[in-house]
């Protein structure tokens, strides 16, 4: 996932960063403050709120828009919408197409 994620991306942003769990993304949110986050809500060791909650707890990173790629139809936005999650896109129909048009929303 990690390295389609990271080409379907890298035509829709210039400098994207590709981190494997949530203690990479803490880490590098520390040094490149990011203007939109992509993740896929399963992550080695727990799940994207684990992550959501802690950007939460900091002002500059609590605005970083979100969008989560997401296995389970039962994760939906709205009910993520104080995390700052502004899209769920599911894994089975999405395409890179769809993941690149939903960063240009952001950029």
């Amino acid at each position: 996932m990690e390295q389609w994620l990271g080409e379907s991306l890298a035509g829709a942003l210039d400098d994207a960063k590709v981190v494997n769990t949530a203690h990479e993304a803490i880490i590098e949110v520390d040094h490149f403050l990011p203007d939109l986050l992509v993740a896929d809500f399963n992550l080695p060791n727990g799940n994207i709120l684990e992550l959501l909650h802690e950007l939460q707890s900091f002002e500059d990173l609590r605005q970083i828009p979100v969008i989560i790629l997401a296995d389970d139809e039962k994760i939906r936005q709205p009910d993520l919408v104080e995390l700052n999650v502004k899209k769920v896109l599911q894994k089975q129909k999405f395409t890179p197409a769809d993941l690149g048009n939903e960063v240009a929303k952001w950029q």
